[in-house]
């Protein structure tokens, strides 16, 4: 029972990372980069964002297609 929970909170989070990266591509066709303004600061933390979203991005398109 706890495997699915943690499956299940790990598909959650990789949907709502994937869906706040396109939000910010979309913002990104206006000149307006909502991760870089807030984290633009601490340039490791916001690469490290970028990378979690394209993980979640890659993740879900693999659970979709398995």
């Amino acid at each position: 029972m706890g495997e699915i929970n943690l499956m299940k909170f790990v598909n959650i989070l990789t949907f709502v990372l994937t869906v706040l990266g396109a939000i910010n591509w979309g913002l990104y066709a206006f000149d307006y980069n909502l991760v870089h303004m807030l984290f633009g600061a601490w340039p490791y933390v916001e690469k490290a964002i970028y990378i979690l979203v394209g993980v979640s991005g890659l993740y879900q398109l693999i659970d979709r297609f398995s």
